[in-house]
């Protein structure tokens, strides 16, 4: 009786211990927010494939920089390399060749807000948290190790002319995180879809965001993430499918 009385108090303790994940991730992004320098690069791959009936284009290219933030300043250095490509992909352009590259789409999508969204993923994880409904938390493990897992539900973003034409929608934001409630990954999936009239045929989106964490100079930084989004109109037959890859990695 004794060592099943033992038991249930050490069950009951640990039990405990997982009761408030919510609130442990709530405490750990409010110490994430270090204005210490990071110095890192960034590797960017793109891909994206634009249909249209029967006919598709693809294009995809990788890019890479370096970027120093601290207190006072952000500033991005693009190597040399990536400054003739986007030359040599102008020059195409202009003689009106099919591009199979996409190295201006992404040097405008790594401008300062970009890079500094991905140094400051402590905010953008407390925003997400306050305008989704809190679902649930369980015992998980990541990359072998034991986590938990917290889940939210949250209703997505839809662009105004899609607004009233809405059948469906739906959002969901799983965080894996440490026993002092540091976050360790982060999937979100966002997805909505529609009939614009009898007609005109239906619409979809969905965007798939994998998120994995690192701590650098005292803030919360996405060291990885992977974005998949899809779109179509018109029952499928206008469609855009893309993939986004950022990866981090700090500098001495």
């Amino acid at each position: 009786m004794r060592i099943r009385c033992t038991l249930l108090v050490a069950f009951s303790m640990g039990a405990g211990l997982w009761a408030d994940g919510r609130g442990d991730l709530a405490a750990a992004l409010g110490h994430l927010n270090g204005n210490g320098s990071v110095q890192a690069g960034i590797d960017f791959q793109l891909w994206t494939r634009q249909t249209l009936g029967k006919r598709s284009s693809v294009r995809q290219s990788e890019v890479k920089a370096q970027f120093q933030e601290d207190e006072e300043s952000l500033r991005i250095t693009w190597p040399r390399v990536v400054v003739a490509d986007l030359t040599l992909e102008e020059e195409r352009a202009a003689r009106g060749e099919i591009l199979t590259t996409a190295i201006r789409d992404q040097t405008k999508e790594l401008d300062p807000g970009r890079i500094h969204h991905l140094l400051d993923q402590a905010t953008v994880l407390r925003r997400l948290m306050d305008q989704a409904r809190f679902d649930s938390e369980r015992a998980d493990a990541w990359e072998g190790k034991p986590a938990r897992l917290v889940l939210f539900e949250f209703d997505p973003r839809i662009p105004e002319n899609k607004a009233g034409r809405l059948s469906r929608r739906s959002g969901s934001l799983k965080v894996w995180i440490a026993a002092d409630g540091t976050p360790l990954a982060s999937s979100e999936v966002a997805e909505y879809g529609g009939k614009v009239g009898r007609f005109l045929g239906s619409f979809q989106s969905k965007t798939d965001t994998e998120t994995r964490y690192a701590v650098m100079q005292g803030r919360l930084v996405a060291a990885h993430r992977e974005i998949e989004e899809s779109s179509s109109e018109s029952d499928g037959a206008e469609r855009s499918d893309s993939r986004r890859v950022f990866d981090l990695k700090e500098k001495p």
